[in-house]
């Protein structure tokens, strides 16, 4: 992570505003975006997921589907992050959620978690399929749109 991302992160109007990162590691699997570690002087850990100006609308996108998701998830099977903030920033733009740290896995779990999920989404939303607004499949366009 660059000192200037860094300093946007904890600035006065920052997202961070105030707080004193005590550790950053990069952490890997993505391709268009860079993503850290982030540890915080209280004892808060995060996930930041950064990029330039240009990544903003992908972060928006992707902060609105975490959002959806994680309301209609089971948090008894199925953990969807919550954003804590996104931002435009001088040097770009970072979305930040809580760190999930993944041990073991257990399959049925997650099966049910994802089985439960379709079952609460399409039962808020019956008969519809789909995402209401355009969106992003790495950087490349996603058309939106509901079904019926």
């Amino acid at each position: 992570m660059n000192s200037e991302l860094r300093r946007d992160l904890t600035a006065k109007d920052g997202p961070l505003a105030g707080a004193v990162i005590t550790d950053v590691s990069p952490v890997g699997g993505g391709c268009i975006h860079q993503a850290w570690k982030l540890r915080l002087r209280d004892g808060q850990v995060l996930f930041a997921k950064s990029g330039g100006a240009s990544a903003l609308p992908l972060f928006e996108v992707e902060a609105e589907a975490l959002e959806a998701l994680h309301a209609q998830a089971d948090a008894s099977f199925l953990v969807v992050p919550q954003p804590i903030a996104l931002a435009a920033l001088p040097h770009g733009a970072v979305l930040l959620l809580p760190w999930l740290d993944f041990g073991g896995s257990d399959q049925a779990a997650l099966g049910r978690g994802l089985a439960l999920l379709h079952q609460s989404s399409m039962a808020s939303s019956p008969a519809r399929f789909g995402w209401h607004r355009d969106g992003f499949i790495g950087a490349g366009p996603q058309p939106g749109g509901v079904a019926r």
